[in-house]
């Protein structure tokens, strides 16, 4: 009976000191498709969130489908640049973060000649 007991904290133990994995998520994200004016997707954007009050920063390279995401922003108020050599630069301003939500911006950008 002692052995039943103890076996049973020890599992109540356990399963009590496991917390939820969305209690301690405390960032957020930003994803999006870059695309030029006609509806192209571009690989190889560099895409930047800029935090606008505490101006940290974090950036990726778009991949071959055009695609980027920027995660584990800590939440807040975002500018997010699109920048390709040839190409117009993308710039966002207002982007919100919030916790453990994902924020969608798909930059177009305009080749310079246009």
């Amino acid at each position: 009976m002692a052995r039943l007991l103890t076996l049973t904290l020890s599992c109540m133990l356990v399963v009590g000191s496991v917390a939820p994995a969305d209690a301690q998520v405390t960032t957020g994200s930003i994803v999006g498709t870059v695309k030029d004016t006609s509806g192209g997707v571009l690989p190889g954007v560099n895409v930047t969130a800029i935090n606008i009050d505490t101006n940290f920063s974090r950036s990726e390279v778009s991949n071959e489908r055009g695609e980027y995401s920027l995660q584990f922003l800590p939440p807040g108020s975002y500018r997010v640049e699109a920048e390709l050599t040839g190409f117009k630069r993308f710039v966002q301003t207002g982007v919100e973060i919030e916790l453990a939500r994902a924020a969608r911006v798909d930059p177009v950008i305009a080749l310079k000649s246009e």
